[in-house]
């Protein structure tokens, strides 16, 4: 039988964030989990009117992608542009194409209060003991779990 993809994520946020509670003394706060099409155009979205094409571009693997959900809120900046790359997302995933972890339930972005160096690394010291990975974005962390 095929694991719960639900229940999976839900249990490894809880060891994340216990685990970077009992090394680094600080509550982990999950600001971002699983997102639908309609949720990740909105956050691709947020992203380009607060950092640019370009620093949007260099968040995502997959550059063909990213760059045909840029295109639609370009090409629709004026009248629906979270419609129109809502649109582009969901023919992504028709395709098997999936712009982020967020969509498979397999990322979560989190911040903590306090941050330092010394808590990113506890940060990375609990996701590479579960097999995760952790990336460092304008305003937040994303761990792929």
């Amino acid at each position: 039988r095929k694991p719960n993809p639900v229940a999976l994520f839900a249990d490894r946020k809880h060891i994340l964030r216990s685990r970077y509670r009992h090394l680094a003394g600080r509550d982990l706060y999950i600001i971002s989990g699983y997102r639908t099409p309609r949720k990740q155009a909105i956050a691709i979205g947020s992203n380009l009117r607060r950092y640019g094409t370009r620093y949007v571009i260099s968040l995502y693997r997959s550059k063909s992608a990213i760059k045909e959900i840029v295109q639609a809120y370009k090409s629709n900046r004026h009248s629906r542009p979270i419609g129109a790359m809502t649109r582009v997302i969901e023919s992504q995933v028709s395709r098997g194409i999936f712009i982020s972890n967020h969509m498979r339930w397999r990322a979560v972005d989190v911040r903590s209060r306090g941050w330092h160096r010394a808590r990113l690394s506890v940060l990375r010291q609990v996701a590479q003991s579960m097999g995760a990975r952790v990336l460092v974005e304008a305003n937040h962390y994303h761990v792929d779990l």
